[in-house]
């Protein structure tokens, strides 16, 4: 039986969960028509990264964090919000079987802005290597 890649969209809804339960905060994959604060997941990519003894693919997605309207303002709120984010993930997200986490990054914010509706908005950068078999000669 051939091996089977963990699914993009379960992936997807294994993150936000875990995000939301380590952190409080809702989290979402589209964040359109949702009060803030708020997570959302956008995905980038996938990519197979194999060692040699262990099939392996790379998920890289980035993690919006989405402050509340902060008066004066300011970007503590969403900072909070990374800071928050980098605790829940500093542990490895747990999958079902059989995939195992091979390595689980959050590189750091790759942006910093207010946007138009006074809500601070960072963007931070995460890489998850997830094993799904091991080879055999």
């Amino acid at each position: 039986m051939p091996y089977q890649r963990y699914s993009i969209a379960e992936f997807i809804g294994n993150l936000a969960r875990t995000i939301e339960e380590r952190t409080g905060v809702r989290c979402v994959d589209d964040p359109d028509n949702v009060p803030s604060p708020l997570y959302s997941v956008e995905f980038l990519n996938s990519k197979r990264s194999d060692t040699k003894t262990s099939f392996v693919d790379v998920y890289s997605v980035w993690v919006h964090a989405i402050a509340e309207p902060a008066t004066p303002r300011s970007n503590a709120p969403v900072l909070e919000m990374v800071r928050a984010l980098e605790v829940a993930l500093a542990d490895d997200m747990p999958l079902p079987e059989p995939f195992d986490m091979f390595m689980q990054t959050v590189s750091g914010v790759q942006s910093l802005k207010t946007d138009p509706s006074g809500e601070g908005h960072a963007v931070v950068e995460c890489e998850f290597r997830i094993s799904y078999g091991f080879k055999c000669k």
